[in-house]
């Protein structure tokens, strides 16, 4: 073999590990290299389907919408999703909810929330242990959750002529 080929075998695993380490760094320290060129973050098809249902997403550009989904990856990869009587989490609840953080912290470099772990899901209104009240929606800072009425949070996104979006005060 030529002396050339082991060149660019050698390159190639140089290549191969800097994009390891550049990507280990980007995930520690939410340290952005080149604008993310080669590793932006793909969601599978079933949640994708779901992504291109939200307005916002639809209207950005394709190169918005390629950050947008890998932000919304990110941040699906970065917390836990449950619901609270151990129904299943469907794919609509967790893509909806990550895409509304998403679109609040859009034009921020910090965009995962690292003061939120758990996002609960309700089927309805529910009451807070806190104060005894119902609640739509309510974030917990002890325990790093938020806890979501699934029922409002779809009417307000269904709505949009009233001002009144349960994810987007939340």
């Amino acid at each position: 073999m030529a002396p050339y080929a082991f060149a660019l075998v050698l390159l190639g695993f140089v290549l191969f590990f800097a994009h390891l380490i550049l990507n280990a760094l980007q995930r520690k320290r939410d340290y952005l290299w080149y604008r993310q060129l080669w590793s932006y973050k793909r969601l599978p098809l079933s949640r994708k389907q779901h992504l291109q249902t939200f307005p916002f997403y639809n209207n950005l550009s394709k190169k918005y919408q390629r950050q947008f989904e890998h932000r919304v990856c990110s941040f699906i990869a970065d917390k836990k999703f449950k619901h609270r009587y151990d129904q299943p989490v469907s794919d609509e609840q967790i893509v909806l909810v990550a895409a509304v953080a998403c679109q609040l912290s859009f034009g921020r470099r910090d965009y995962l929330y690292e003061f939120l772990n758990t996002i609960l899901f309700f089927n309805e209104a529910f009451q807070s242990p806190a104060n005894n009240s119902m609640h739509k929606g309510e974030y917990n800072p002890r325990a790093s959750a938020l806890a979501i009425s699934w029922e409002d949070f779809k009417s307000g996104m269904d709505i949009t002529t009233d001002n009144l979006h349960l994810g987007l005060h939340e």
